[in-house]
C-alpha cells in the first residue's frame, strides 16, 4: 500500500512543478493573455499532443522539442557521473567510519567530507575556473602542452571539461557529505547488529551484509537529492560553457523564450518522476517491507 501511494503520488508532483514554472514564466511575460489555470491547460492539452510548438526568442522558427532535448543527454551523462563519484567517496567512507571504535564522531573523513561539501557548485566551478586556467596558461608557456584551448574551463568542451563538472556536481551544494554521513550512520547501525558480531567472530562475510543493507539508504538519499543536482546542472553547465539542457534553460529564462523554458523543465521533472519511480520499485524489491 505505501508503494502504491508513492507511485501514484508522482503525477502530482509532475504538475505542481509544471505549474509553479508555468506561473512564474507568464508572470515574466507582458505579453501574456487569458486566465493562468486556463493557459496551463491549454498548454497540457498541447503537451498530450506532443506539440511544443517553435522557439520564439532562443532559435527562432526551430522545433521546442529539439532545442530542449540537444542537450538532455549529455546533462543526465554529468548528473549520472556526478552521483556515481559521490557514491563510490561515500561508500568507501561509511564502511571506514563504521569500522573505528567510536562510528558516532565525524572523524578526519567526516570533517573533510563536510568541507568539501560546504562549498556551492557555482562556487567551486568559478574557482576551478581560477584555479585551472593560470595554471594551463604556464604550462603552455613552458611547451609542456601543445596548445592550452582543449584544458581550459569556460573556453570548450572536451573530457578535462565535462570530468571537472561531473566532480562539481558530485562534491557540491553538501551532496557528498549528506550522502557519506547516511551511509556511515547504516553502516554504524548494521555492525552493531548481533548477527554481524556473529558473522565476525566466525569469520564470516561481514561487508556483504553491511552492503546489502546499505542499498536501499542509498537509493532514497540519491532520489531525495536529484531535483537539487539537477538544478545544480544548469549552474555548472553555464559556468564550464559546456552546451547540456541546464544550460538550454538559462539561456531560454534569459531570452524569455515560455516554451523552451517550460519543455527543458517538463523533460527534467520527467526524469526526476521516472527515477524516484524507478528507486520505489527497485527498493521494494530489495526490501519487500518497504511495500507494505
Amino acid at each position: 500500500m505505501k508503494l502504491a501511494g508513492r507511485i501514484l503520488s508522482l503525477p502530482l508532483v509532475f504538475l505542481c512543478s509544471t505549474l509553479l514554472v508555468f506561473a512564474l514564466a507568464r508572470l515574466a511575460d507582458p505579453e501574456a493573455t487569458g486566465t493562468l489555470l486556463g493557459a496551463y491547460a491549454d498548454w497540457l492539452l498541447r503537451l498530450v499532443r506532443l506539440d511544443l510548438g517553435t522557439s520564439s526568442r532562443l532559435l527562432p522558427g526551430a522545433p521546442v522539442a529539439e532545442v530542449a532535448a540537444g542537450g538532455l543527454l549529455l546533462s543526465l551523462g554529468l548528473a549520472a557521473a556526478g552521483l556515481a563519484f559521490s557514491t563510490a567517496i561515500a561508500t568507501a567512507f561509511a564502511w571506514r567510519a563504521s569500522r573505528r571504535p567510536d562510528p558516532t564522531g565525524p572523524g578526519a573523513g567526516g570533517v573533510l567530507l563536510l568541507l568539501a561539501s560546504a562549498v556551492p557548485a557555482i562556487v567551486i566551478a568559478y574557482l576551478a575556473r581560477d584555479v585551472v586556467n593560470p595554471l594551463v596558461a604556464a604550462l603552455a608557456e613552458r611547451g609542456a602542452i601543445e596548445s592550452p584551448r582543449p584544458y581550459l574551463v569556460g573556453m570548450g568542451a572536451g573530457p578535462v571539461q565535462y570530468a571537472l563538472a561531473a566532480l562539481t556536481l558530485g562534491v557540491g551544494d553538501a551532496f557528498l557529505a549528506h550522502l557519506g554521513f547516511t551511509l556511515k550512520d547504516e553502516a554504524a547501525r548494521v555492525r552493531a547488529r548481533d548477527f554481524v558480531h556473529a558473522a565476525e567472530l566466525n569469520g564470516g562475510p561481514v561487508a556483504r551484509h553491511v552492503a546489502g543493507n546499505l542499498v536501499v539508504p542509498a537509493l532514497a538519499t540519491l532520489a531525495a537529492r536529484l531535483p537539487a543536482l539537477l538544478g545544480g546542472v544548469v549552474v555548472v553547465e553555464t559556468a564550464y560553457s559546456l552546451n547540456g539542457a541546464g544550460r538550454v534553460l538559462w539561456r531560454a529564462a534569459l531570452e524569455g523564450d515560455t516554451d523552451v523554458l517550460l519543455a527543458v523543465t517538463v523533460m527534467l521533472t520527467a526524469v526526476v518522476v521516472a527515477v524516484r519511480l524507478l528507486v520505489e520499485v527497485a527498493s521494494a524489491a530489495w526490501d519487500p517491507r518497504l511495500a507494505r
